[in-house]
C-alpha cells in the first residue's frame, strides 16, 4: 500500500482508502499527466469539486466538464461519500 499524501481537506492513497470520506476520481487525458486515471481518494466531509481539483493540482481552466456519478457537476458542488468524479479536460479543435 502506498503511503497517504494528504493537502489541505483531502488524502490521497493511491489503491487503497481507511479513513475520511471515499470518493472515486477519473480523469481523461492530458489531465493524467503525471498523475493517476482512477483511483479513490479520502476526504473531509466538506470537501467541494473545487477542492478535490486543488488537491490535484489542476486549475478550474483546464476542465471542460465535471461529472458526478453520471450526471454534469458543477466546481462548487459539495461532495458526499461515495461519489464518483469524472473531469474531462477542455478540447480545442476546428
Amino acid at each position: 500500500m502506498s503511503p497517504p499524501y494528504r493537502y489541505g481537506c483531502c488524502e490521497l492513497r493511491l489503491g487503497h482508502v481507511e479513513e475520511g470520506m471515499k470518493n472515486r476520481v477519473k480523469l481523461y487525458p492530458p489531465l493524467t499527466l503525471n498523475r493517476f486515471s482512477e483511483t479513490e481518494i479520502a476526504m473531509d466531509r466538506e470537501a467541494t469539486v473545487a477542492d478535490l481539483l486543488v488537491h490535484l493540482g489542476i486549475t478550474q481552466d483546464e476542465v471542460g466538464s465535471v461529472y458526478i456519478n453520471g450526471h454534469g457537476g458543477t466546481f462548487e458542488q459539495p461532495l458526499a461519500d461515495g461519489d464518483q468524479v469524472t473531469f474531462l479536460p477542455l478540447i480545442g479543435g476546428g
